[in-house]
């Protein structure tokens, strides 16, 4: 059927009925799961809020091995932005950049020891192998003590 430029034709109108019939039929289905299952959700929510999730512990210990990972990677992207930042040559025997030095230059802020809180603290060699610059990071937590870590890093 041919529009009479009065109005839709009924080809138009069911699609649009249909369109609308969908959104309704969605709203309700939403509707309805949402009071469903709100008490359970709240529930949920106030379990969690009580206690902390409980995790064995080796799951615990491989989750704070990975924030030690990420301190150690920050503390190698945070040196070079330092070196290219504050530094203009780097000798062959590189150079040593603390973390300390980078928090007092608002380039990192405290590494926290996701275990106990504490600070932590560490530092970076930075050297020039193969005309890049490579940054080699250190951290030392009261938990987590970096591979080849020197106290005396001076």
């Amino acid at each position: 059927m041919k529009s009479n430029k009065k109005g839709w034709g009924l080809a138009m109108m069911i699609v649009f009925m249909s369109i609308l019939l969908a959104f309704l039929l969605l709203t309700v289905i939403m509707v309805y799961n949402f009071y469903r299952y709100k008490d359970q959700v709240l529930e949920n929510q106030n379990s969690e809020n009580e206690q902390e999730p409980q995790l064995n512990n080796n799951q615990y210990i491989q989750n704070n091995i990975r924030k030690y990972r990420l301190y150690e990677s920050r503390i190698k992207q945070d040196a070079i932005t330092y070196v290219y930042t504050y530094y203009v040559d780097i000798d062959e025997a590189g150079t040593i950049i603390t973390v300390e030095e980078m928090e007092d230059k608002d380039i990192m802020s405290q590494l926290i020891d996701p275990e106990d809180n504490s600070v932590c603290t560490g530092y970076a060699k930075v050297e020039v192998k193969d005309g890049k610059i490579v940054s080699t990071p250190y951290l030392k937590c009261n938990n987590y003590e970096s591979a080849g870590y020197e106290v005396n890093h001076e």
